[in-house]
């Protein structure tokens, strides 16, 4: 075989030799500098989780069915408020407009409804007004972008109601729809609420409610 030949021909047709350089990162970091459990629970309802007054603030069932809430101070979660009792689940934040008052939702376990105020998100909880509802399987809770304040949206049975909050107090129960399974609403800038429900024959439908 003719050595001048073969030479030619490696390197005519030899691949092209690329260098990579790969690197590896952690994705996850755990924001109290650790992959550590927060808290035992003893449920399998979720938590509520919400970035508000420059903290993450969470709200989760703890192993004996009561509602804790913390806010991540840079290094560690701190507890704020006295536990809540007797509660379920369904827990869910929402931002005032002014920035600093939290508001939180939940069912109790005797499928009530309920909603709490926290002035700035670190100090104690205040029942907002009385409760609401009976047999409430799901709850929903927006803050309205024109007053300011919450309206709720939950189903009992299988009708779907919604309130609003005044100010001073929760204003009168409407009734939204009936056979239905689910439901959920947002408001646009103006205050009107626009709702969207799946019925018991799996039909998705949307209900626009002004304002006022």
């Amino acid at each position: 075989t003719d050595a001048t030949f073969l030479s030619g021909f490696y390197y005519r047709h030899r691949a092209e030799t690329v260098s990579h350089t790969i690197y590896f990162r952690k994705a996850w970091l755990n924001i109290s500098g650790g992959d550590t459990v927060i808290a035992q629970g003893s449920t399998s309802a979720a938590p509520a989780f919400i970035y508000h007054n420059g903290k993450f603030t969470v709200a989760y069932l703890d192993a004996s069915g009561n509602i804790v809430t913390a806010y991540q101070n840079g290094s560690s979660w701190t507890t704020f408020g006295s536990a809540i009792t007797n509660a379920l689940g369904a827990l869910q934040f929402a931002s005032g407009n002014d920035g600093t008052t939290l508001y939180l939702s939940y069912i109790d376990a005797d499928n009530v409804g309920h909603v709490l105020k926290s002035l700035n998100g670190t100090s104690s909880w205040v029942a907002l007004g009385g409760t609401f509802g009976s047999s409430v399987s799901d709850l929903r809770m927006q803050v309205n972008p024109a007053s300011g304040y919450p309206t709720v949206l939950y189903l009992s049975g299988s009708t779907a109601y919604f309130r609003d909050w005044d100010g001073s107090a929760w204003g009168t129960q409407r009734t939204l729809a009936s056979s239905l399974l689910s439901a959920d609403f947002a408001f646009d800038g103006s205050g009107n609420r626009t709702f969207a429900a799946v019925g018991t024959g799996y039909a998705l439908t949307t209900y626009y409610y002004k304002s006022g």
